[in-house]
């Protein structure tokens, strides 16, 4: 059992609140949202450790080793490493029952976490084939005419420069939609054609021509998550890459002035309304930017400028110190997300079309690295996916890093502190701000609980280590989704027999006990499903976040049931088909047929759902791309990988990824007495890799196919056993 050792860090207290985004619900839906009441004390079936295994049913079925029973005895359960490559095609595998035996399947949250990931990556890809998509490119149509006539305007005054900046910086984002820009003004085309081959290459580091001293990452721009899956994708990644990352300092006069052009020619171009809409979207899918975007900083080059933002009011220094005084006063970024900062000490404010998202997990792990953690000396230069389960709650996390090291860096645990004193005023409301945070919120009862609430498996390190893997492999979807819009942290710059024969017996299913990540789960499933609003055209995405929303409620009911000890509702059999089955239906949707090859993948401006787009408005040719490119159709497993911080000093990003799926084997009771029960998890990995070519899901999934894998996390060996 954990002994719950006194650790020099405060406690995160454990959240039972569930609480819904704020708005008109759909009454379709929110009828199904639950209600988890959870005991003072475990009042269910689960049995005392160490087990009997004598006293267990189908035992021998399982065909364990005896270093694998020792642990099921010990531990009340044991993962066993898998060979398949989804959760679908685990939970309806044979081998195990053929229904009539008796032998029940134990429903996890890694399953059904599983599916809300594949269903968050969908959401967000439909929005951006729709709503974002067509937005995107009517804007750069605007904004790129806009930039190259205020160049044309500043000619022979001392704005020309910044002003010719302000235009490649919007053609490069054009190149990247497309390979044709001949319509352009040579000087323009020219040097953004040299930016955008660097985009391209997607290698390694270099500077940035239009900015003073700018150091960028290229390798960012290697499109990774489902944006490679076809050609259009990966013009989009590329695009919101660049209009994402690329930051105007107000450390440097003319980045400065290059930026508030950027920002005058949006404004001008008449573009702002369709960008206000997109970055709403963004900001209720993943958060609000990290940096100063149009939202801001428009209005008080406004107030400074005026109105009408003339040309010569932009070039009058005075001015333009007042516009800076006025936004150094406002909060500067809380996440470091360039490959080298200009020397000094100074703010770091700049300016930023599309800035990345901030989201909290990066905003902790910001705080875990250098210059905040460490020394110039011996600096801590790369975090770890414990440091956010440690930040959300996790003590054994902690002890995790601890045994790493981290605690030998100056500041770790003093920050390590602070930022869980911040989670604990975190409401739950302003989890659900945003998606992201939602999710977050979901996981977060793998991580923290009240021990006495919970069976005794739970109880114990090894189920807590367990859980540290489901978040890992939940935290993987998340990252690898939100890849192109959530800001990434960077440091600061430097055998045995069968049983005897059963008679016929109804099948025990069992889920896992742990309502509360059911529950965030189905309030998460109904968010997204009312963010789509009408952009799914065919309606199959929102009936199966709809679905969802029913499911998990449900488990989140049963959860709840089993851990006070009541009679239980649902007719096991029945929800263990109806989840068996969702997870085919998911499957079905996402692999291999969506998008249709026959159809258009990124259908910019005619998706149900776009907005407002000009029915008699032709788009140039330059924007629209000659070959979309059907997504791959090869089927796929749920094995995913994502970059989730980088190390331009030592040339380094951090990997954290999912493999096979994992057998999970759980004695749990029944009417007939204590069984042996079947589930399955994630396979999680963390590792460190070249910056030079980011990996992507078809690299990893080649290397598991081939068997090329990464250490598991030393801590999997208190439940995982080979």
């Amino acid at each position: 059992m954990s002994s719950g050792p006194e650790l020099p860090i405060p406690k995160v207290m454990p959240d039972e609140r569930l609480v819904a985004r704020d708005g008109e619900p759909d009454s379709s839906i929110y009828p199904y949202l639950p209600e988890v009441e959870l005991p003072d004390v475990y009042r269910g079936g689960f049995p005392e450790l160490p087990i009997d295994l004598d006293e267990v049913g189908f035992i021998g079925d399982a065909r364990l080793t005896t270093e694998q029973r020792q642990m099921l005895a010990r531990n009340g359960f044991v993962v066993v490493p898998g060979h398949h490559s989804r959760f679908s095609s685990a939970y309806n595998s044979s081998g195990w029952t053929d229904g009539h035996d008796g032998k029940g399947s134990f429903m996890t949250t890694d399953a059904v976490l599983n599916t809300l990931g594949q269903l968050f990556a969908a959401a967000q890809k439909d929005v951006e084939q729709g709503r974002i998509g067509s937005s995107l490119s009517l804007i750069l149509i605007d904004v790129v005419t806009a930039a190259v006539a205020q160049w044309t305007m500043a000619a022979g005054t001392p704005l020309e420069e910044p002003a010719r900046r302000a235009a490649v910086y919007y053609a490069v984002a054009a190149l990247a939609m497309t390979d044709d820009l001949d319509t352009l003004p040579n000087p323009i085309h020219a040097a953004a054609e040299a930016i955008y081959a660097m985009i391209s290459a997607a290698q390694g580091t270099a500077d940035v021509q239009i900015l003073t001293d700018y150091v960028e990452d290229f390798s960012q721009y290697r499109p990774r998550s489902y944006y490679a899956d076809s050609t259009a994708l990966s013009r989009y990644f590329r695009t919101m890459m660049w209009l994402g990352r690329i930051t105007f300092r107000t450390a440097d006069r003319i980045d400065t002035q290059t930026g508030l052009l950027a920002m005058r020619a949006l404004a001008q171009s008449g573009a702002y309304e369709r960008w206000t809409r997109v970055d709403d979207l963004l900001a209720s899918f993943i958060g609000p930017s990290d940096d100063l975007g149009p939202r801001i900083v428009l209005p008080i080059m406004r107030e400074v400028y005026g109105e009408d933002l003339p040309l010569a009011a932009l070039a009058d220094g005075a001015l333009t110190d007042q516009v800076v005084a006025g936004l150094l006063a406002l909060p500067g970024p809380k996440i470091n997300s360039r490959a080298r900062e200009l020397p000094g000490n100074g703010p770091r404010h700049g300016l930023c079309i599309f800035g990345q998202r901030f989201t909290f997990d990066a905003y902790a792990m910001q705080n875990l690295v250098y210059s905040n953690v460490g020394t110039w000396e011996r600096p801590r230069t790369l975090p770890m996916v414990e440091d956010v389960a440690a930040v959300l709650g996790s003590d054994l996390a902690f002890a995790v890093t601890d045994a790493a090291g981290a605690t030998d860096f100056v500041h770790y645990t003093e920050n390590l502190s602070e930022l869980r004193e911040q989670v604990n005023t975190i409401t739950a409301e302003a989890w659900q701000e945003t998606l992201y945070g939602g999710w977050l919120s979901a996981l977060q009862p793998l991580l923290v609980r009240t021990d006495a609430q919970y069976p005794p498996m739970m109880r114990a390190d090894a189920w807590k280590y367990k859980d540290l893997n489901t978040f890992a492999g939940s935290y993987t979807q998340i990252k690898h989704a939100t890849v192109l819009y959530a800001k990434q942290e960077y440091p600061a710059w430097l055998c045995e027999a069968d049983s005897p024969p059963r008679p016929y017996l109804t099948p025990h299913h069992v889920v896992e006990p742990n309502p509360l990540v059911f529950a965030r789960i189905a309030i998460l499933a109904a968010t997204l499903r009312s963010s789509l609003g009408s952009a799914d055209g065919s309606g199959e995405l929102t009936g199966l976040c709809a679905d969802l929303v029913k499911l998990a409620s449900k488990l989140a009911d049963e959860a709840a049931r089993e851990l006070r000890g009541e009679p239980i509702l649902e007719a096991k059999d029945g929800l263990f088909g109806d989840f068996t089955q969702f997870l085919e239906d998911v499957q079905e949707f996402l692999d291999p047929a969506w998008p249709d090859a026959e159809t258009d993948p990124f259908d910019w401006d005619t998706a149900d759902g776009a907005v407002d787009i000009e029915s008699d408005r032709d788009m140039p040719d330059w924007l629209i791309p000659a070959s979309l490119g059907a997504a791959d159709a090869k089927p796929r497993g749920d094995g995913i990988i994502a970059d989730i911080a980088s190390d331009p000093n030592r040339g380094e990003v951090l990997y954290t990824a999912t493999g096979n799926v994992d057998t999970l084997w759980v004695v749990t009771n029944s009417p007939y007495g204590l069984q042996l029960t079947r589930g399955f998890v994630f396979s999680t990995y963390q590792f460190t890799g070249g910056i030079q070519s980011r990996l992507t899901d078809d690299d990893w999934r080649a290397r598991v196919e081939a068997g090329d894998l990464p250490p598991r996390p030393s801590w999997s060996s208190t439940y995982l056993a080979p």
